[in-house]
């Protein structure tokens, strides 16, 4: 019997739609869409306008959203990612632990368990156990179970889509990967080492302000910044400029300070001598992931392999082309919709 399920990315500027299909060991891609968000709907990953959602999602065929799971994604930066090292003990008494220790976890208030919501899991075991802890104010993922409720959707789960992205790589020799995902107005980094959870970083800073910066650059409109962006290079931009080209490097600069110093970091923390022996290749996906030479600029900035993220790459696809550069924009969806029919059959 086939299974299926919808991963839904509620960004700052687009809403992606991603709908599995398995049959057997084959996977067929039944939907990607990509729909405008409401202005002012979505702002830093939180929604503040439930009922523009609502709007959007209902315009769609109900056959688009019909499936037995639903898995939708939330990227704030009110949700803490913590890991922490406990002696080893039975998992219902780690649970109890945890609970009781929420308070020094989260940067939050909170005055009982019912307003967090929050999960754990164990990344790595020796003479103690290493937990990576996720949790989030319940306010925040409201909006999300209201959403739902009121499309009729069948919500399995709520999670960060990086967490899933390793599903689209699986066929990649890598071991230690790092994925980059860049959103209209912050980054996402990932890292994983053999498997377990390493790194994760949230910088606000995003497609959005490198078009804005092109915008002033060229004294253009939105859509002629974004033309640019997705037919020249990203060094050719900055040169051609006949404006305040200045605004363009130091936005680029920022991006990429930030990603290095991430990634530097973690090269101190494990005394490596160099980014590529605790990083073998590095993902990058979302819109800005098509800027020509975007790739190229972090592998020589890093010293690591750059690939953009193809997330249909090993699917079935009848309509859409499955090795399309701009399917990366698609990248968290999928991701999602891979980390649903997966669970089904766990």
């Amino acid at each position: 019997m086939a299974a299926s399920c919808v991963g839904i990315d509620l960004g700052h500027s687009q809403i992606k739609i991603v709908k599995l299909i398995r049959h057997g060991r084959t996977i067929q891609l039944e939907e990607a869409i990509c729909l405008p968000t409401p202005e002012n709907s979505v702002v830093q990953g939180r929604i503040t306008n439930e009922d523009s959602i609502v709007d959007v999602l209902y315009r769609l065929d109900s056959e688009v959203l019909k499936a037995p799971k639903v898995v939708m994604g939330i990227s704030s930066p009110d949700v803490v990612v913590k890991e922490k090292r406990f002696p080893v003990m039975p998992l219902k008494e780690l649970r109890q632990v945890i609970e009781h220790e929420l308070k020094d976890f989260f940067e939050f208030e909170f005055n009982s368990l019912d307003e967090v919501s929050f999960s754990f899991e164990e990344i790595r075991r020796d003479k103690e156990i290493d937990v990576l802890i996720v949790g989030c104010h319940r306010q925040l993922i409201s909006p999300f179970i209201t959403i739902a409720r009121r499309v009729g959707l069948n919500l399995s789960v709520i999670d960060l889509p990086v967490f899933s992205f390793n599903r689209l790589t699986r066929n990649a020799l890598s071991v230690k990967p790092c994925y980059i995902d860049i959103g209209s107005r912050q980054t996402k980094i990932y890292i994983k080492d053999n498997g377990a959870f390493s790194v994760y970083r949230l910088i606000p800073i995003g497609g959005d302000h490198i078009t804005e910066a092109i915008m002033n650059a060229y004294q253009v409109e939105l859509e002629e910044a974004e033309q640019l962006k997705r037919t020249k290079e990203i060094d050719r931009i900055i040169l051609d400029a006949e404006f305040d080209k200045s605004r363009v490097r130091m936005v680029m600069q920022q991006l990429v300070n930030n990603i290095y110093h991430t990634l530097d970091y973690l090269r101190a923390s494990e005394r490596a001598s160099s980014i590529s022996e605790v990083v073998d290749q590095v993902f990058v996906c979302g819109g800005t992931a098509v800027l020509k030479g975007l790739d190229q600029i972090f592998s020589d900035e890093f010293g690591v392999s750059t690939k953009v993220l193809e997330p249909f790459k090993d699917f079935q696809a009848d309509s859409l082309d499955p090795n399309a550069i701009d399917n990366t924009i698609f990248s968290a969806a999928t991701a999602l919709a891979l980390r649903g029919l997966e669970e089904r059959e766990n």
